[in-house]
């Protein structure tokens, strides 16, 4: 016989059942994604987010609105972080608290926030890619490791692609400008591994193209052979009532010729009237393209092109495609630029040799003072003009995101190769609307003018689909990329000096290091320099490449003291290393040494492929400087991530110690004696060393080496997730 319910046991009942309502209720709070969300934070990321910046902006730290107030009790609390005190976190129902995620960025080093139209909390322990398992591919006449990835020209340190000779300028270490050798090869090797990846994306196409092509533009045979016209079908031109000719092409374009005769009389002298022509070319396109290109013969000074462009400041060029632009202030917020190509001397203000930018006439020369210099010192070989422009890219560089109306949508990011930057997924759809071209021959040149081999506009690949990716679509983003690898390569080819190696023109200073002078090598220029110098011999079948690059050698056996790149550690001569920067002592630095010796691998594995090439000592450098990698690599493992150099191993220059150091810098600053310390590598450059590792696990052949390569990277690879080595 059951015992009948008491009062007392009843009313337990009933709280009992209390809790439980209340339970699921706050569950079912907690549950929702529009209000809460997930992951222990009782309240939405981004309305804390916002809150936080707000009360931060206000100078006060009220928590924020919580979705039911009867439910949650919030008190604030100080946050403490190694005995500093900073307001802004709370205690939620005395259980749990909530601490700024700005505080913990800056105070720990980790990365994140909430996304835009996100209600999710993001934290990274790295702030860049993590490096897959599989290593990059890497043949020393093929592709470059993952260097496609690169886009040289968007660096902050690059102050623009020069015109003539096609190449980077750098400013990293003087504002000026300066050609840098790793800097050119980087671009070159870029471009090259693009290009390659470019005529895979082709072959691999099985689409046949027979429609009429608007999204690649030969300009020259639709309109000119040369500056002097060839008209192949007269019954498409008309002459008109000013005399001069105008061609209709598909109803695309329309171009207009005039040639203008200035008489030039000396009654004087009684001289015959002479003739000089001046030729003009207008083409009116009103289309978006990304990529121009033109390449020519027996350019002379005097001569131009001119390329006007009509950009939005909202990024709306797209919607030039359906509207009509024949007035260009038919919209406010539509402004016309001027880009100019001249064959001319650099202007009279010497701190700007290669780019001259009129804000008020919004115009940008870029100057080509190679179409005036080399004629005059060499007529036998006369100028080769090949201009790869990224119109996108030029009209960044020369005018800014501030007078592009870009800031509000590129602000300044805290990464060093994208500070201001738009995102390379982003600036790939957006083509520039390119109103007109003008070409200009001076009357100085034979028969008034150059001649024009390829006149093309382009787009990128990435804004086509896959049926649409075939040959005749992106021959101009083909030519873009061959042209500007085969500019890197002539510049190494032509600017190697006689001890074979390629100067940087500018002071390298370094703590703790004697200032490297103008005109120091690099270890990592002299092997990017191999690399692409291989590759270019390889493309071209021209020897002169392949000279070159053995001529690049010797720099490996002399030491710093010599000029050369060649360190040893704690002066052990069996301990070499290839310098990216040559002070006296060594700084050691990880990923310039292992590019360097990635150099001597491709020359030395094209050198044992082709039993006609003379042979050089490549391999036994190559061997040599991964014997002392084996045994220095442990010392750049720092346990949770890796170091960019070995600077803090070696003692100080000018015969000072490290304790002389220390006392000086402990008079100027409570934390300066930090600067004595490792110099840790930031996690873009820690992602490199594990990319290089995992490379080298597959192209070095003593199999115990491999193995120490693979480990080694897996191992950095767990740091980036927040694996640390073990304690004691």
């Amino acid at each position: 016989m059951r015992s009948p319910l008491r009062l007392r046991n009843f009313s337990l009942l009933i709280s009992v059942i209390l809790c439980i309502v209340l339970f699921t209720l706050r569950r079912n709070v907690q549950s929702d994604p529009k209000d809460i969300s997930v992951e222990g934070i009782l309240f939405s990321d981004a309305e804390f987010d916002v809150a936080h910046k707000g009360n931060a902006e206000k100078g006060t730290h009220n928590p924020p609105r919580l979705p039911n107030d009867q439910c949650y009790q919030v008190s604030p609390l100080a946050c403490m972080f190694d005995s500093k005190i900073s307001p802004g976190c709370y205690m939620i129902n005395n259980v749990e608290a909530v601490v700024p995620l700005g505080l913990i960025k800056a105070q720990y080093e980790v990365f994140g926030g909430v996304r835009r139209g996100s209600s999710t909390l993001y934290v990274h322990h790295a702030n860049v890619e993590i490096p897959s398992t599989i290593p990059d591919q890497h043949e020393p006449t093929g592709r470059y490791m993952f260097f496609h990835k690169y886009n040289v020209e968007s660096r902050p340190h690059v102050k623009l692609v020069i015109a003539d000779e096609g190449v980077p300028i750098s400013s990293q270490w003087d504002p000026r400008g300066y050609p840098y050798a790793i800097q050119i090869a980087q671009f070159g090797l870029s471009h090259y591994t693009k290009m390659l990846d470019l005529k895979r994306s082709i072959q691999a196409s099985t689409v046949k193209h027979n429609r009429l092509n608007l999204v690649d533009l030969d300009l020259k045979n639709a309109i000119v052979q040369g500056f002097h016209v060839h008209v192949q079908e007269p019954q498409n031109w008309k002459q008109g009532a000013d005399g001069s000719i105008r061609f209709f092409c598909k109803n695309i374009l329309q171009i207009f010729l005039s040639r203008a005769f200035e008489q030039l009389s000396n009654k004087s002298s009684g001289s015959v009237d002479v003739a000089k022509p001046s030729l003009t070319v207008q083409l009116t396109l009103n289309s978006t393209w990304r990529y121009f290109v033109l390449s020519g013969q027996q350019w002379h000074e005097g001569s131009s092109v001119a390329v006007r462009v009509l950009w939005s400041d909202a990024f709306e060029n797209d919607r030039f495609r359906s509207e009509s632009v024949s007035d260009e202030n038919s919209h406010d917020r539509i402004k016309p630029f001027n880009l100019v190509y001249a064959c001319q001397s650099a202007s009279s203000d010497h701190n700007k040799p290669y780019l001259s930018v009129s804000l008020k006439r919004n115009t940008a020369t870029f100057w080509m003072p190679h179409c005036v210099h080399r004629p005059r010192t060499n007529r036998t070989s006369p100028f080769r003009l090949r201009l790869a422009r990224d119109l996108f890219s030029d009209l960044f560089k020369a005018f800014g995101a501030t007078k592009l109306g870009l800031s509000r949508f590129y602000p300044r990011r805290s990464r060093k190769d994208q500070m201001g930057w738009p995102e390379e997924s982003d600036i790939a759809r957006h083509q520039i609307h390119v109103h007109s071209i003008r070409l200009s021959a001076g009357s100085g040149g034979p028969q008034g003018g150059g001649l024009i081999d390829e006149l093309r506009l382009g787009v990128s690949h990435k804004d086509l689909s896959g049926d649409q990716r075939v040959e005749g679509n992106i021959r101009t983003e083909l030519l873009f990329h061959e042209y500007r690898f085969l500019a890197a390569s002539s510049w190494f080819q032509r600017n190697q000096r006689s001890d074979g190696t390629w100067a940087v023109p500018v002071v390298r200073n370094f703590r703790g290091r004697v200032p490297i002078k103008p005109g120091w090598p690099s270890a990592m220029g002299q092997g990017h320099g191999l690399s692409l110098l291989v590759r270019a011999y390889n493309y071209t079948g021209d020897y002169g490449y392949f000279s070159s690059a053995q001529s690049a050698l010797l720099v490996y056996n002399l030491s710093v003291s010599q000029r050369g790149v060649r360190s040893l550690f704690l002066n052990q001569p069996s301990l070499p290393w290839y310098e990216e920067y040559p002070t006296d002592p060594g700084n050691f630095v990880l990923n310039g040494f292992v590019y360097a010796l990635f150099g001597l691998y491709d020359l030395a594995q094209v050198e044992s492929r082709t039993k006609s090439l003379p042979k050089s000592n490549a391999a036994d450098l190559l061997d040599s400087g991964l014997t002392t990698l084996s045994s220095l690599l442990p010392l750049f493992d720092s346990g949770g991530g890796s170091f960019y150099d070995l600077r803090h191993v070696m003692q100080p220059s000018g015969g000072q110690t490290v304790a002389s150091h220390a006392s000086r810098a402990s008079d100027s600053g409570p934390t300066s004696h930090l600067d004595l310390g490792p110099n840790r590598a930031r996690w873009d450059y820690h992602a490199v060393h594990i990319r290089q590792l995992r490379i080298l696990s597959v192209i070095d052949n003593y199999s115990i080496r491999a193995e120490q390569w693979l480990i080694t990277a897996n191992r950095w690879t767990s740091y980036m997730t927040g694996f640390r080595s073990p304690h004691n």
